[in-house]
């Protein structure tokens, strides 16, 4: 056979291994490309932190022996206060942790219950900022990184609740005569936000709230 028929015979051969190679180069992009998607998917933003869903904890509520405290004297004479509480944490962990830390909590909120009056308990606005110190002090215990933000938290809550308490009457406010004018019917007009419920004082921290189950002043 002659060199010319030699080099035709060969051409068709390589043109076949020139086909396959470009066919395996193809697949091999086609599943490096399928394969960087999928993991680009799944890993998300390329330039940010894996984000893992935390499922939220589970409520616990942790039902308190009720306490019987003395009130501050007022001008009415001794007074004191029996009342039943009931402290919603975050979680059975959290729980499992109020009931190990019992002695100190009650002591604490003793002082705290002690240290109100009569009169301060015997209106709503008294009664949710009890609630919200109450449960800032638990916190405090359970997780001392939460006393600084339960403390944020109480202090614009309470803002507001001294913002949308109603003006005291006596005396001296029913001498006064009735605005009239444009003044009078504006102010007729506002309606100031409703307290926050004592039992509404959720927190960022263990704890969620304070609920008052029972409440005597005598």
């Amino acid at each position: 056979m002659s060199d010319k028929a030699e080099s035709k015979a060969a051409a068709p051969a390589k043109s076949g291994k020139g086909r396959l190679f470009i066919m395996v180069g193809a697949m091999l992009v086609l599943l490096l490309g399928t394969g960087g998607g999928a993991w680009w998917f799944t890993r998300g933003d390329a330039g940010g932190e894996t984000v893992k869903a935390v499922p939220a904890l589970p409520p616990v509520f942790v039902a308190l022996d009720p306490f019987t405290v003395n009130l501050q004297p007022e001008n009415s004479g001794n007074q004191y206060m029996q009342v039943g509480i009931t402290v919603k944490v975050r979680g059975q962990a959290v729980a499992n942790r109020l009931k190990e830390l019992m002695p100190e909590i009650r002591n604490r909120m003793l002082l705290i219950l002690s240290a109100k009056k009569a009169s301060e308990l015997l209106v709503p606005e008294g009664k949710t900022v009890l609630a919200r110190e109450l449960a800032a002090e638990i916190a405090a215990l359970l997780d001392p990184e939460a006393k600084a933000r339960q403390a944020e938290t109480i202090a614009e809550r309470t803002a507001v609740t001294v913002a949308a308490a109603p003006a005291e009457t006596g005396s001296d406010a029913a001498e006064q005569p009735p605005e009239t004018g444009a003044g009078s019917a504006a102010a007729e007009g506002e309606t100031a936000p409703p307290p926050a419920p004592a039992a509404d004082n959720a927190a960022t921290g263990p704890v969620l709230s304070v609920l008052f189950t029972s409440l005597i002043i005598q």
